[in-house]
């Protein structure tokens, strides 16, 4: 290893020359002032100064710049592609060369504030200056790294060191471009975090030993010494590793995310030193740790762990019985050894107690009670606390056994009387249980012993409230805040009943003590919120929904609040940008009739209606989608992002021939469009059109080779097609998408998690999503984290958020030991199935439908997977089964496509490849009558396919006629039409004499619906599963404007 280079000895001088340094390297034709707004910007970024920084900086440019010209909001929906570098905007004026360099720092600024967009848009107009291009294309690929595109982050990082090394043209005279020599370094350091990312920890080592050779104005040297330790550990070089880490104190650094990292060099050593055996050296580390700022939860944990090891039990519980306070969830490792020990196990008391104030109910009944197996059966504390753990639990009947025990042993504990505490627990059991009289005298008779119990007067409000007494039960909360001021369950309750008065001012106040109270409460912080926003009081509103969006990112209510609060102050921009990104987190919850009307009736939200279609359709919901994305596209019939999403959300809503016409409008307009070429081809594949997909999903793969659901699309054509061997080569050579999505925050989370250390992960995978909500692999990382501290509600939902995001980027075995371990996080294996047949991993997907239908065969949405799952595998047989179990339970009709429409389309096809033309005739007959509003193609073409093989090509010619006059583009009547001009010299006599054909009865009764089923299946093996899908019109695209009734209808 190459020695790793001293600490500078005199930190001020060095300070001094850069700042000597920076005010020299532009001599162009004049001097760069020390004053200069490129030298104080400069400065102010060395320092962690970055807004302030950005302020300045944008301040010395020219007005007006491209950057500060209006540019178009961006989407937060990801694109199933990464999107491409967009040509930059000539500025109106050359820039100086100082204009360059400020533009360069202000890049780098706006990154560490994560303004990823304008940071890309000056870096773009650095890389037109050929002195300043190496620094532009290491800006970019910092922006790359940063939204997750690593491959294109590392070819950046590489063009950025090839142009640093070439002389830098018409180089004004004076002192080297510090930013320029900067590039080596940064550019090192960035490509080294990318292969530490991957695993690759020599190729890590290699890159970043270098980057410590050459100086880097643009990063922490904190940072760069911490990653080369771990990259030579990773790599089996103990001393190396422990000579990086002991570098990070000396190195003088201001970046954001340095404050911590003295502290994590010297924790990152101890936990190697016991790797290594080294114990007294790593215990006096993780001693020397436990009275730090930063890590002292993992500072403990380390100690109790050597201090167990050495046998010093008795000190080893005073550091365990300080780390389940800080801590609980750290210790579970040691739960074996605690069990174990009889010195060790009144721990469980602590730490049970310290689960439950955190909220972690199941945890505190495992640890309370194992305290009372094996220690104390009679601890009043224990078994208030198991009372309180089963209630919150929902579990009222546990709840009553274990109050009434601590009643019992505080009556038999000398005082002779019952509890308060015990009988006021009692009352919340009993009231739980739906025995409201029970539980008033419970509450009146543990008033009687104690009149300003809290709990008591607590519970007696909410019965209050369950029996429609508002009033007098907000003179029992009042009650019980007199006697405990900081009872947050009053509280709450009294704001919600003062708001729900509507009672605002009242509220507002309840809301603000609560808020002070509890810094940390979202709810305080998002009601004071809604209060504020119904006195009009804007400014106070913003600033309440801005906290609780700080604390809960992930919380839809909040952005809405924001959102509409901006609205009323005329900011349609920012309130536009706001709503997008409640509509973004749960579109349910953010389309209301307020929202709605300013998508309609002010033109600078119309942006909101594509916002809305996409979300539905990422959520799998794309019938929900399409009411929305039609509006959108009415007002915009030019927008390729609209039609886009409006192709995707047919497809999988079972319109083929609607999502090909779309798409084709796409490539039309550029023949290389790789998305949409992988959606025809899957158009046509799922048409059964296998030489017309075959062209599409190769252009998709040689125009995009990253994208592994163009390769896994390829892959199922050909296995379809019966090229086995090829399949397998190509499915081999398929890109890992969790490498290419890595971005920098989630790389540095992943490692924090490794490490165990979870508060810095969570901070690491919500910065990531902030950077950019489209990013799957935060949303993972936030759900291990989240579960591994307690939280598995928010766990739960991020998890969601990844497997909606991207579904491949953890294999199933991941995720299936996941939520093993965590049964609170049931209830996903059915989205988890579903999102694996949305990225196309068809063998996943159908053993997980199959799985789920053999502990439940009555779930009609394994039921639906399963069939269509078959379906796109050519197993007709299995389709056609599976969908025969769902239909009988269909409605009778429906107005328009919906996920029924779906299932009888699809049924009909999967009879008709099994040469059941009879059958398949009458479920497109079925389709025809089901949708009563909408006439739709479909159903006609199917017809007309199926009278064509029973040899009436008159009645098919009718049927394709009629399905073209519904739907001119539509590909499946034209190919029949085509079929039958092919066939006309045969045919002609037949369709000159045919008579008009007979109207098929309509099937209205479920008892009629099973004729459907006479033709049935050989038995297959068993698959399943229903739809979260939904669909919509077959129409291409929109020609004329529907009124609000019916778009209305269609969103309902």
């Amino acid at each position: 290893m190459r020695a790793v280079p001293p600490a500078p000895k005199t930190l001020p001088l060095l300070a001094l020359s850069l700042v000597l340094a920076c005010c020299l390297a532009l001599a162009a034709p004049a001097q760069a002032r020390a004053d200069s707004p490129y030298v104080q910007g400069l400065e102010l970024y060395r320092q962690g100064k970055y807004a302030e920084a950005a302020r300045v900086l944008r301040d010395a440019l020219p007005a007006p710049t491209p950057i500060q010209a209006a540019t178009p909001r961006p989407s937060l929906t990801p694109s199933l592609t990464p999107s491409a570098q967009q040509p930059a905007q000539a500025p109106r004026n050359v820039d100086t060369p100082e204009e360059l360099h400020t533009r360069a720092v202000l890049g780098f600024a706006l990154l560490r504030l994560d303004q990823l967009a304008e940071a890309e848009e000056q870096f773009d107009l650095v890389r037109q200056d050929a002195a300043l291009q190496p620094v532009g294309l290491l800006g970019s690929g910092w922006a790359a790294f940063s939204r997750g595109r690593t491959s294109a982050a590392v070819e950046l990082y590489a063009e950025a060191l090839s142009q640093s090394l070439r002389p830098a043209a018409a180089q004004p005279p004076g002192l080297p471009d510090m930013l320029r020599e900067s590039v080596s370094a940064d550019a090192r350091l960035g490509q080294g975090l990318i292969a530490l990312g991957r695993g690759r920890a020599s190729e890590a080592a290699r890159l970043l030993q270098a980057a410590t050779s050459d100086p880097d104005l643009l990063s922490s040297p904190k940072e760069l010494f911490l990653a080369l330790g771990d990259a030579l550990g990773l790599a089996g070089d103990t001393k190396g590793a422990l000579a990086a880490w002991a570098e990070v104190p000396k190195r003088s650094s201001h970046f954001q995310g340095d404050a911590p990292r003295d502290e994590l060099a010297r924790l990152k050593a101890a936990r190697l030193l016991e790797a290594k055996g080294e114990l007294a050296q790593a215990l006096s580390v993780f001693g020397s740790l436990t009275g730090g700022k930063f890590y002292q939860p993992e500072a403990l944990l380390g100690q109790s762990r050597l201090l167990l090891a050495r046998g010093n039990v008795t000190e080893a519980l005073a550091s365990l019985r300080r780390l389940v306070v800080l801590e609980p969830t750290l210790v579970e490792p040691l739960n074996g050894a605690i069990a174990a020990d009889p010195v060790l196990r009144p721990l469980n008391k602590d730490w049970g107690l310290a689960y439950f104030h955190r909220a972690a109910y199941l945890e505190a009944l495992s640890k309370l009670s194992s305290y009372l197996d094996d220690v104390d059966a009679k601890d009043y504390a224990c078994l208030m606390g198991m009372g309180w753990s089963h209630l919150r639990l929902g579990q009222s009947a546990q709840a009553l056994d274990a109050f009434n025990d601590a009643e019992i042993v505080r009556a038999a504990g000398g005082s002779g009387s019952p509890s308060a505490d015990a009988l006021a627990g009692m009352g919340a059991a009993t009231l739980s249980l739906g025995q409201t009289s029970t539980a008033r005298g419970l509450l009146v008779k543990a008033l009687g012993l104690e009149p300003n119990n809290a709990v008591a007067l607590n519970t007696l409000g909410h019965l209050e409230l369950s029996q429609g007494n508002p009033a007098k039960a907000l003179e029992n909360f009042r009650a019980a805040l007199s006697a405990r001021p900081d009872y947050v369950d009053s509280r709450m309750a009294a704001a919600k009943i003062l708001f729900e008065r509507a009672d605002y001012d009242g509220a507002a106040a309840e809301y603000f003590r609560l808020a002070t109270q509890e810094r940390r409460s979202v709810a305080a912080w998002n009601g004071l919120g809604w209060a504020r926003l119904r006195q009009g009081h804007y400014d106070d509103a913003l600033q309440a929904f801005s906290e609780a969006r700080r604390l809960n990112p992930s919380l839809p209510a909040a952005a809405y609040g924001l959102g509409i609060t901006l609205a009323k102050q005329g900011k349609a921009d920012k309130a536009s940008q706001s709503l997008a990104e409640a509509i973004f987190l749960y579109p349910d919850f953010a389309a209301t009739p307020e929202v709605l009307e300013l998508m309609r009736s002010r033109p600078e939200y119309g942006e909101l209606f594509l916002e809305m279609g996409e979300a539905y359709a990422r959520k799998l919901y794309p019938t929900a989608a399409a009411p929305f994305l039609e509006e959108y596209l009415y007002q915009n019939p030019n927008s390729r992002s609209g039609r886009r999403a409006l192709a995707w959300a047919s497809f999988w809503a079972g319109q083929e021939d609607k999502a090909h016409a779309l798409f084709q409008t796409l490539l039309t307009v550029n023949k290389d469009d790789a998305d949409a070429h992988l959606g025809d081809g899957l158009a046509m594949l799922s048409r059964n059109y296998l030489d017309r997909a075959e062209p599409h999903l190769r252009d998709a793969v040689r125009l995009e080779p990253t994208n592994a659901q163009a390769w896994r699309a390829l892959v199922i054509l050909l296995f379809r097609e019966g090229k086995n061997q090829e399949a397998v080569a190509v499915q081999d050579s398929a890109p890992k998408s969790r490498l290419e999505r890595l971005d920098r925050m989630s790389a540095s989370g992943f490692a924090a998690l490794t490490e165990g250390r979870l508060r810095d992960a969570v901070r690491d995978f919500r910065r990531a999503v902030a950077r950019d909500p489209g990013l799957a692999a935060p949303r993972y990382g936030l759900a291990f984290a989240l579960v591994a501290l307690g939280d598995a509600r928010l766990a739960r939902e991020e998890l969601l958020s990844g497997l909606n995001l991207d579904p491949a980027y953890l294999d199933e075995q991941e995720l299936g030991r996941l939520l093993s371990r965590h049964f609170q996080l049931g209830g996903l294996d059915v989205d988890l199935a579903w999102s694996q047949l949305y990225a196309l991993n068809l063998a996943p997907a159908r053993a997980e439908f199959e799985r789920i239908l053999g502990a439940n065969p009555a779930n009609l949405e394994a039921e639906f997977g399963l069939g269509a799952t078959a379906y796109l595998q050519a197993d007709w047989a299995t389709a056609e089964k599976s969908f025969d179990k769902i239909l009988p339970r269909a409605p009778e009709t429906a107005p328009s496509w919906d996920k029924w429409s779906h299932l009888m389309d699809k049924l009909g096809w999967a009879a008709f490849h099994q040469q059941k033309y009879d059958k398949a005739l009458h479920a497109f007959d079925w389709l025809r009558t089901y949708n009563t509003e909408t006439p739709y193609a479909a159903p006609m073409s199917g017809m007309g396919w199926a009278l064509l093989r029973k040899g009436h090509p008159g009645q098919a010619q009718d049927l394709f006629t009629r399905s073209l006059t519904i739907f001119p583009r539509n590909l499946t009547a034209m190919l029949g039409m085509t079929t039958l001009k092919k066939s006309s010299e045969s045919y002609e006599e037949d369709m000159d004499d045919e008579p008009e054909p007979e109207p098929l009865p309509k099937v209205k009764s479920k008892r009629s619906k099973k004729k459907i089923q006479a033709e049935e299946p050989a038995p297959t093996k068993k698959k399943s599963k229903t739809s979260k899908k939904k669909a919509q019109a077959d129409e291409p695209e929109p020609t004329k404007k529907k009124s609000k009734k019916s778009t209305k209808a269609k969103t309902e």
